[in-house]
């Protein structure tokens, strides 16, 4: 096994039998993202006249594989559907008519339990919905995406924001917690954030499960009976769900992946009208993103999500204008209510004077001027005009800094 110079594997030669081997190698983007693989096994075989053909590739729910359609004999790209448990590992996958090709059953960390039904299938994207680097490659290890992690429960090479972590391993999986926590970028949440980001991705995958199942026995009924508008309707509001389920999952894996810090916290406090207090902002002394939760509602803690990935991605600045000058706005606090009701939270309240002083909206920093985009000088000085911090294109902007251009 080599090494590249931000330690992720860059070669590795595996012997198979007397004397042949495996050789894989791997490339990346320059921030550590793997972007392929390639196998060489020296065996007295004949190369692809064609050259590379297709593997697999991304569908809803599941993936489509070149294999032996059973149905017509044709080699062609085949539907698999994936059935995930509550850490989005993959358990079992059907074909297109429902039958199941494989089973799979985990030890903790992602090696897997021998079952007793026999996969007629070879699918990769198996604990966590990582792709295994067992069944091409001969090596026991999940891509993460910034690392690779092996079924021992580590990390094979440093977490990139290790610093941030002191007190932590910088190899250590999910804290030794894989049963509740999951890791989707092979980056670190913070240990206050860890716990309330598996509660709603549990609530997730859960909801995307149940609404699967449901849809599939709706769409059953109105094959076998003829189709029904009510059924029809209670699909469609499934399928809504569904979608603003996986934008939810989508968010968080952007905020995890940032290289913005986001904390969780929680608060018991109390308004005057014996509301909930919560909060979203940055921390003027540390540069972290403070999302503050009152008490443990998961639709509160959405809502406050919601409110940091519109920072994470521009569409909301943090400082203290009351009317959110310059991309704080009532359209950021509707949408954030309409995240939190996804999860039980309340519905938005245009009679609360809290937000009476709030420009309408929508306001982000994509709206401004491309010749004011294209300068950091002049973004810095709307930070400094305004006393507000913002992102874009992944640089966090603050009051106060003076940039040093030649």
């Amino acid at each position: 096994m080599t090494y590249n110079l931000l330690n992720l594997p860059a070669t590795s030669v595996k012997n198979v039998g007397t004397d042949n081997e495996i050789t894989t190698e791997w490339s990346y983007l320059a921030d550590g993202t793997k972007m392929a693989a390639y196998v060489s096994l020296y065996v007295d075989v004949a190369d692809d006249a064609d050259g590379p053909q297709l593997e697999s590739v991304a569908s809803v729910g599941g993936r489509f594989v070149m294999a032996i359609d059973p149905y017509s004999a044709s080699f062609t790209a085949q539907q698999r559907y994936f059935i995930t448990d509550h850490l989005g590992s993959t358990r079992i996958v059907l074909d297109k008519v429902g039958s199941v090709l494989e089973r799979y059953d985990y030890y903790p960390y992602g090696e897997k339990i021998p079952v007793t039904v026999a996969n007629t299938g070879n699918t990769d994207y198996l604990y966590t919905g990582k792709e295994s680097q067992n069944a091409l490659f001969g090596i026991n290890w999940y891509d993460s995406g910034a690392r690779f992690q092996t079924t021992d429960g580590i990390f094979t090479s440093l977490d990139p924001l290790a610093e941030k972590y002191y007190h932590l391993s910088p190899y250590a999986y999910c804290k030794g917690n894989p049963v509740n926590v999951i890791d989707p970028t092979g980056l670190e949440f913070t240990p206050e954030s860890a716990d309330d980001l598996a509660d709603l991705e549990s609530e997730i995958v859960l909801r995307l499960f149940k609404n699967n199942r449901r849809i599939s026995k709706l769409e059953k009924k109105n094959s076998d009976k003829g189709e029904s508008k009510s059924r029809n309707r209670r699909i469609a509001r499934m399928q809504a769900e569904n979608s603003a389920l996986e934008e939810t999952k989508y968010e968080l894996q952007v905020l995890a992946a940032s290289d913005q810090v986001y904390n969780i916290t929680h608060s018991e406090a109390f308004s005057s009208n014996e509301m909930w207090i919560g909060g979203a902002a940055i921390d003027e002394t540390t540069g972290t993103f403070n999302i503050v939760v009152p008490g443990n509602n998961l639709g509160l803690l959405a809502h406050e999500l919601k409110h940091a990935y519109q920072f994470e991605s521009g569409f909301l600045s943090s400082g203290h204008r009351t009317d959110g000058i310059p991309f704080y706005d009532i359209h950021d606090e509707i949408e954030a209510y309409q995240r939190g009701r996804l999860f039980g939270g309340d519905a938005y309240d245009n009679t609360n004077n809290f937000y009476s002083k709030l420009q309408k909206g929508p306001q982000s920093v994509h709206s401004l001027p491309t010749i004011v985009l294209n300068s950091p000088v002049e973004l810095q000085k709307i930070s400094n005009r305004t006393h507000s911090y913002f992102r874009y294109k992944g640089m966090t902007y603050s009051p106060q800094v003076k940039l040093n251009i030649r």
